[in-house]
């Protein structure tokens, strides 16, 4: 019997070493050791079944994920963030519910309760990640439809009334510049590092917070907050700059009009980043 059991294991370590490399080979840049690899393969492997190599690459970028290796969060939104926009909106099309149903279900996919793995962990990979996602979160945004559905009093981004109230000279301005400070902010989210942009969509699109992008990314939340903090200053000081480039003004005209200008800020930056979200290479 004991020799039973040391074919089984023998089986499934050459098992996991062959999908693990296939991973590996299909996401070099992410550094999944082969430990943490092996121990979720056996966590979800069924002996009697047949290998299953086609999956192996979502598997290893799921349980990257799920351990917080660095830049699996990153290549998970740009592999599988328009199924999952695709997905909720097939229960609701409304930016806002899509918007709420994704914020959830990152956080129970990617974000640690204490000592337990996101969910994310629970992909065995006996489907597609893809099609796995879709299951999942059409099942959350039901849930969340049926929870919310008397009390949800999402903010539609999509309403520009927050930005009515300033008075002609505020309207003048707006008129004349808000499609060159919109074309120099979507600049500056072009050239922004790759986790500064990850960050500024999880929190002002997704509305994580502060403290739970300490736990996504492992670091203090002093980190995750200077992070966010730098991304956000970064992102100004590049719009300031592609504004003056593009606005023939005086430095101190600049800096009135930019002042005047600041509540559409992160107006732009939600829609910006929401959009590249769903087309960015790098989002």
């Amino acid at each position: 019997m004991a020799a039973v059991h040391r074919v089984a294991s023998s089986d499934l370590c050459e098992r996991a070493k062959r999908e693990f490399e296939v991973g590996r080979t299909a996401w070099p840049e992410l550094a999944l050791e082969f430990e943490v690899f092996h121990e979720m393969f056996v966590r979800h492997a069924n002996p009697g079944e047949q290998p299953r190599e086609i999956h192996a690459a979502d598997a290893y970028l799921a349980w990257a994920c799920a351990y917080a290796v660095d830049g699996a969060v990153e290549r998970f939104e740009r592999s599988l963030s328009g199924e999952m926009e695709r997905a909720a909106g097939s229960v609701r099309a409304s930016p806002a519910f899509v918007a709420d149903t994704l914020q959830v279900l990152r956080e129970r996919l990617l974000v640690r309760n204490g000592c337990e793995l996101g969910k994310i962990a629970s992909y065995a990979g006996r489907s597609s990640l893809e099609s796995w996602l879709r299951a999942v979160t059409v099942r959350t945004a039901i849930s969340l439809l049926r929870s919310k559905a008397e009390h949800c009093q999402a903010f539609d981004w999509e309403d520009d009334s927050r930005l009515a109230d300033g008075g002609p000279e505020l309207d003048h301005l707006r008129a004349r510049y808000k499609g060159a400070f919109e074309e120099a902010v979507r600049v500056a989210i072009g050239k922004l590092a790759p986790r500064e942009r990850m960050l500024l969509r999880l929190n002002l699109v997704d509305g994580m917070s502060i403290d739970k992008l300490a736990v996504l990314y492992r670091v203090g939340r002093s980190t995750a907050a200077r992070w966010v903090s730098g991304a956000r200053e970064t992102l100004r000081e590049r719009v300031r700059t592609e504004l003056h480039a593009t606005v023939t003004l005086a430095s101190n005209e600049l800096d009135s009009i930019a002042a005047d200008i600041q509540s559409q800020l992160d107006l732009s930056i939600f829609r910006l980043l929401r959009d590249s979200g769903r087309s960015a290479p790098d989002a």
